[in-house]
């Protein structure tokens, strides 16, 4: 197997293996979502027979505590900066950068809604196409602005988020109802794949793509607000340039890393107690306000020390293991909506059928299998070909049928 990563003047190395780090992460995280234990707490887990009591709340504690969260926001990271490269390579090329991001990011709208009316339940593309609108502006502004622009984001979550939790505080009640509803939601996804046609799970997932944005609106937009965050992250360190000067700040992207990680680590851990049953507050509605606060900050911070971890780690020149990490990021658009079809053939009832038959651990085989294939497919694809199949469809479609 080839195990060069190909090389252009428009290419960085760290970048790809950004997204390939990235597209692993989703890839744990939609495997949860396919196993229907996504949106559950272990005591919600239990009852409804979705996993063993040996195994699933330690595992989930820790796919939450390291996985949740961060990754998504490393693609937004990763597409950030994408659009700062793309600019300035328009740029030099004379061409009409608003018209071209903006084709670009309606083709991948298109994309994403396809992938997640069609085959997936749940789509990040349309997502990422709506907040990239947000780029054509934000890219030729200055980065102390877009500096401004972050730190009001999280003051305005942190905000939010109180005020929801003062004004409608959500009592026990509430919560017994919440809970219900997902478990009724969970009850028919899984009747749905395990025992239905094809024609009945297309019919199911529209609402998979609506759910979606109702969780992501709770609390407070928490989910939006980090993907907007990230990318505007993206541009400043386009901006500043500091994926071409990880040598010369390796001193001081140390010192960060030492301080930071700390805290990221307590906020995140504590944001997990509830999946092993403790909580920390009388009052259940401050209670979930103190955890959704620890969540979010605590998943910026994690992701800004996966970030310093690859700046200080990565080689300059790829290893084996790199360079396949760095071949599954060069095809990120390609690979994002090969999970979807190969984790379709996995537990769909018309193919695999292994919804139900598998434990949370178990059903993590499924990802070494996944990213292993997806491994050898990019190294092989891109030894003769210089983008993956659905990056060079998506290039023609915005540059004029291949035009640069």
């Amino acid at each position: 197997m080839p195990t060069e990563m190909r090389t252009d003047s428009d290419r960085l190395l760290p970048l790809d293996c950004v997204r390939g780090l990235a597209l692993l992460g989703m890839l744990v995280m939609n495997n949860q979502l396919y196993s229907v234990v996504a949106f559950l707490h272990p005591e919600q887990v239990y009852p409804i027979q979705g996993d063993q009591a040996g195994s699933y709340a330690l595992i989930q504690f820790f796919l939450h505590l390291f996985v949740d969260g961060p990754f998504v926001n490393l693609f937004s990271f990763g597409f950030g900066i994408s659009v700062y490269l793309m600019s300035e390579h328009v740029k030099r090329e004379g061409l009409d950068m608003d018209r071209i991001l903006k084709r670009g990011l309606w083709v991948l709208f298109g994309f994403g809604l396809v992938h997640g009316v069609v085959c997936g339940l749940g789509d990040l593309l349309h997502v990422y196409a709506l907040l990239g609108f947000s780029l054509l502006y934000f890219r030729s502004q200055s980065v102390a602005l877009l500096l401004s622009w972050i730190v009001g984001l999280i003051l305005f979550v942190l905000l939010v988020q109180t005020l929801l939790a003062i004004v409608f505080p959500a009592g026990p009640p509430v919560l017994a109802i919440r809970q219900a509803r997902l478990e009724g939601m969970v009850r028919q996804l899984a009747q749905t794949w395990q025992h239905t046609s094809i024609r009945a799970i297309m019919r199911l997932q529209p609402w998979g793509l609506v759910m979606g944005h109702r969780l992501a609106r709770e609390p407070g937009l928490n989910s939006y607000a980090q993907q907007e965050i990230m990318l505007l992250l993206g541009l400043v360190v386009g901006k500043w340039r500091s994926l071409h000067r990880l040598a010369e700040l390796r001193v001081q992207l140390s010192l960060l890393l030492l301080l930071v990680f700390p805290i990221s680590l307590i906020l995140k851990g504590l944001a997990c107690l509830p999946i092993v049953g403790v909580h920390l507050l009388d009052q259940r509605a401050f209670d979930a306000l103190l955890f959704s606060l620890a969540d979010f900050l605590g998943t910026l911070l994690l992701t800004g020390i996966y970030l310093l971890e690859l700046g200080l780690n990565l080689p300059p020149l790829p290893t084996r293991f790199w360079a396949w990490i760095g071949n599954v990021g060069r095809m990120w658009l390609t690979n994002y909506l090969l999970q979807t079809l190969l984790y379709m053939l996995f537990f769909y009832d018309y193919a695999g059928g292994l919804l139900g038959r598998l434990t949370l651990l178990e059903s993590l085989l499924s990802v070494v299998c996944i990213y292993g294939f997806q491994v050898w497919v990019s190294t092989w694809w891109l030894s003769s070909h210089p983008r993956g199949p659905m990056e060079t469809l998506w290039r023609n479609l915005v540059y004029d049928m291949g035009s640069d």
